[in-house]
């Protein structure tokens, strides 16, 4: 039998997925069947009911994200970068001022950096807050390798060229964004002119 990881999913999520699996469980003990056919069958069903879950997730978050954007003075923003790559962002500050751009960790969002926002751009700064891929508003790839770290370093790269013809000022990486921000650096050294990272050490 396969069961779900606690650290998977919310609480909510596997309370749900845990009312929903059970009869299923109970129907395979009384009819046996092969061992292959319910753990597709189970895999199938929690897949349908996390895609309907994050799908309500994702309006609730929109309406949040756009709400805690204009409540610091900033713009909620989609950058359709090819290749079905879509990032939401959030900016602040002067569009011609030297961009800076800002990178989450695990498990967050451009949110994380609410109070950083607001200090960069009063110093002078466009101040951009992504979410990388598989985060909040932006697009969420079904295939693993679409996660793999130079995947995230190119998705940073080609938003660094979608918002400037110019390099980056400064790139701020924090937690996995750091990780991925060290990657940029390693591959894409003429995207911008400083690196900050905050709670990574050098790979």
């Amino acid at each position: 039998m396969v069961s779900i990881s606690r650290s998977s999913y919310p609480r909510p999520i596997l309370t749900l997925a845990s009312s929903i699996v059970s009869p299923h469980v109970q129907l395979a003990s009384r009819h046996r069947p092969s061992r292959n056919i319910f753990i597709k069958d189970q895999r199938a069903m929690r897949r349908g009911f996390v895609e309907r879950a994050l799908t309500v997730q994702t309006h609730a978050a929109a309406r949040g994200s756009e709400a805690l954007a204009v409540s610091m003075g900033a713009d909620s923003k989609t950058a359709d970068l090819g290749g079905g790559v879509r990032l939401h962002y959030v900016e602040k500050g002067d569009a011609a001022a030297p961009l800076v751009v800002l990178v989450h960790g695990f498990p967050e969002f451009w949110y994380c950096w609410r109070k950083q926002i607001p200090a960069l751009a009063a110093a002078g700064y466009r101040v951009v807050a992504m979410d990388m891929s598989g985060y909040n508003l932006s697009c969420k790839p079904t295939s693993v390798e679409d996660y793999a770290i130079d995947e995230l370093a190119g998705d940073v790269h080609r938003l660094i060229k979608h918002l400037t013809a110019d390099k980056a000022a400064g790139l701020v990486g924090h937690d996995w964004g750091a990780a991925v921000c060290w990657r940029v650096a390693q591959l894409h050294p003429e995207s911008f002119e400083k690196l900050c990272i905050l709670n990574v050490p050098h790979p």
